[in-house]
């Protein structure tokens, strides 16, 4: 039988249930060298390969007499790593958005926020809304800028959609905080305006 047969359709199908065996990530990479290795035993080895050619190994024959097979036995015993009614899962990750000076103007107006409060993504949009709401800005899809928004959003239009603003709000905040409070250059963050700005002389 052919080697990589050998391996696929007999070595894999005893792999237990619920385990992974991939000869591509051990030293030996193929299995093939796995069993040139396993030939080099001091009891002699296991199975006899011929090449038939480059990339070509067939198993002879298999040496039941070897004292690895003779010393086999085979058990009903199950082995469990792990409890099954045990599920393993990953860290949770919340996002959240730190309120700056520049849009604190916005946060006050629904409530007593003050710089450097968290607020997660739902929360901001839910109090965008009951603001733009309150201060009748609906337009059916736009929103109407009121100097607020307009500094806040820094959007130069006198309209924009929701989206927008909802975006600009939160990339505005963000993009200052990770300026002003950490150093990181604004050239790295996605969304931000990124025009060029010329030196005065």
């Amino acid at each position: 039988m052919d080697v990589g047969q050998f391996y696929a359709q007999c070595l894999l199908k005893c792999v237990p249930n619920g385990k992974r065996l991939e000869m591509k990530k051990t030293k030996f990479k193929k299995f093939s060298l796995f069993l040139e290795e396993v030939n080099k035993s001091e009891n002699g080895p296991l199975v006899k390969i011929r090449k038939e050619g480059k990339g070509c190994d067939v198993i002879e024959e298999v040496f039941k007499n070897h004292p690895a097979l003779r010393s086999f036995v085979v058990t009903d015993e199950m082995i469990k790593d792990e409890d099954p009614g045990v599920t393993k899962s990953g860290p949770k990750i919340y996002e959240y958005f730190s309120i700056t000076e520049n849009v604190l103007p916005l946060f006050k107006t629904r409530g007593n926020f003050s710089k450097g409060q968290l607020l997660e993504g739902p929360q901001i949009r839910e109090l965008v809304t009951n603001y733009v709401k309150s201060e009748e800005l609906n337009q059916g899809k736009l929103i109407r800028l009121n100097p607020i928004l307009a500094q806040v959003t820094r959007i130069p239009e006198d309209t924009a959609d929701w989206n927008t603003v909802l975006q600009k709000i939160q990339v505005t905040y963000l993009g200052d905080l990770f300026a002003n409070e950490y150093g990181i250059d604004k050239k790295y963050m996605d969304g931000l305006d990124l025009g060029i700005k010329k030196k005065r002389k």
